[in-house]
């Protein structure tokens, strides 16, 4: 897979509930090392996951804070890279999903926004810095 390409899955992102169990698992299952960013002063960290020294996907520990309320279970999501998150996001309003949360820019990353499809699955899109 190409993660490149308009419309395919760019990036995967593992949000939990407890970090450091969910670090030591994913350690042992696929041998994962992780290094810590601090998005922004006071927040919690965000993990980069990687193998053979490689990124390979992120993680990070929900919480009210950051908006993600006690019945929200822990969960993958896939970024799907787009050519305009905006353009995307004013076609997903026209069809009546819904937008969670975005859209807003990351440095040195790109534009994200996470929504939902018309079957009520979520889903990140990006446009990733070039």
């Amino acid at each position: 897979m190409d993660a490149n390409v308009l419309g395919s899955f760019y990036w995967n992102e593992l949000r939990v509930r407890n970090i450091e169990e969910t670090k030591t698992f994913y350690h042992k299952l696929l041998g994962w090392q992780y290094e810590a960013l601090t998005m922004e002063e006071g927040d919690t960290p965000y993990f980069l996951c990687k193998t053979g020294g490689q990124v390979v996907a992120g993680m990070f520990e929900m919480n009210e804070q950051k908006g993600f309320t006690s019945d929200i279970p822990p969960h993958w999501l896939g970024y799907i890279q787009v050519a305009n998150v905006d353009a995307c996001l004013k076609i997903a309003k026209s069809e009546k999903s819904e937008i969670y949360f975005g859209p807003f820019d990351i440095p040195e990353v790109g534009r994200i926004a996470v929504l939902q499809d018309k079957g009520g699955a979520p889903i990140g899109i990006i446009t990733p810095c070039r």
